[in-house]
């Protein structure tokens, strides 16, 4: 049920993303439909990412997610993420990676990751209580000379949810949170005088990673509704190679 091709027709999958809209936007970057990979059942098929993106549009979900009230959450910072501690038997690559990245590139170690700047935090929470749904930030930067503040969704190459997952997640992650308490709560930011209306988003993919695939498909004109959405939401793509240097793509 997790996406294989041809089994699901467009009024299928738009029943799908209606049905995952009703749980709350705020979730909708969860539901199953929206990491579905390969087109329609119909003739022509259509792809599944398109043919939702598209509903998305239609239904407003970008105003509807703009009207969706931050998480009161008071303090983001935490002294310990500043230790880095990898185990490399834990099953979670991800965040082993955002780790990495963090310690490659902060605000310390006096390389930037291309226009993303310093990577000051990663795995930052959103939740206010323990039992919370809200999830992490993979990773945030700032690039100082720009004053811009980056809220950045990085998937590693091992995984393959697809884009349009990516940027439903990241976006959902901007708008629950509290953006004058996060920017006051960095030393950094609040020193710099940086704004709120300077926080921007960002997915960070692999070069040759399915993610960046789903890229090469919006360059080429052929993800015109993903493509669509992502600019209403105001998402900017960026692509890691395996030098560890970042090239924009959109």
């Amino acid at each position: 049920m997790n996406g294989v091709p041809g089994m699901y027709s467009e009024k299928e999958t738009i029943d799908k993303i209606q049905n995952a809209m009703k749980n709350g936007v705020n979730k909708l970057y969860k539901a199953k439909c929206v990491n579905w990979i390969g087109v329609s059942n119909d003739s022509p098929p259509k792809p599944y990412v398109e043919i939702i993106a598209k509903e998305l549009i239609n239904k407003h979900y970008v105003g509807k997610l703009a009207r969706w009230a931050a998480v009161k959450r008071t303090e983001y910072y935490s002294p310990n993420r500043r230790r880095i501690m990898i185990n490399v038997d834990s099953n979670r690559k991800k965040e082993n990676v955002a780790k990495v990245l963090f310690a490659l590139f902060s605000d310390k170690s006096r390389r930037t990751l291309g226009e993303l700047g310093n990577i000051f935090d990663h795995q930052v929470p959103l939740r206010k209580v323990k039992n919370d749904e809200a999830g992490k930030i993979d990773l945030v930067s700032y690039d100082q000379e720009k004053q811009k503040i980056w809220l950045i969704e990085m998937k590693n190459k091992e995984n393959h949810e697809t884009l349009l997952r990516c940027i439903l997640e990241i976006a959902t992650y901007y708008q629950i949170l509290n953006k004058p308490s996060f920017v006051k709560d960095y030393e950094l930011l609040e020193m710099d005088h940086a704004a709120v209306d300077s926080i921007h988003k960002a997915v960070l993919v692999f070069e040759d990673s399915s993610q960046s695939s789903d890229l090469e498909e919006m360059k080429k004109g052929n993800r015109p509704q993903l493509e669509k959405l992502s600019k209403l939401l105001d998402i900017e793509f960026f692509l890691l190679n395996i030098n560890n240097q970042v090239k924009r793509v959109f």
